[in-house]
């Protein structure tokens, strides 16, 4: 299933929040495509924390899960133009 959201986000922190519902111990690793996370980023117990967002933290940012069934992922764009920052969510299994 694909589904796409928009939120604006001005200058403030983008908080992406993923949970592994039907297995406990789903291991969840978040990366960046074609780069590797800025020093600035977070990640506490599967969920990414982008402070302060900026042009520098334009990119594709992915989750990958990982549990006893197999792997999946969710990805979500990050695009900021002027002083107000886009930010498009596209998931896919």
């Amino acid at each position: 299933m694909m589904w796409s959201c928009i939120f604006l986000v001005v200058h403030c922190t983008v908080t992406v929040m993923l949970f592994a519902e039907d297995d406990p111990a789903a291991r969840l690793e978040w990366s960046k495509l074609h780069e590797e996370l800025s020093s600035d980023i977070r990640v506490d117990d599967g969920t990414l924390i982008i402070p302060y967002v900026s042009a520098a933290h334009q990119g594709t940012y992915r989750c990958t899960t990982t549990t006893v069934l197999g792997t999946s992922y969710m990805q979500f764009i990050l695009t900021v133009e002027g002083s107000y920052s886009w930010l498009y969510l596209s998931a896919g299994a």
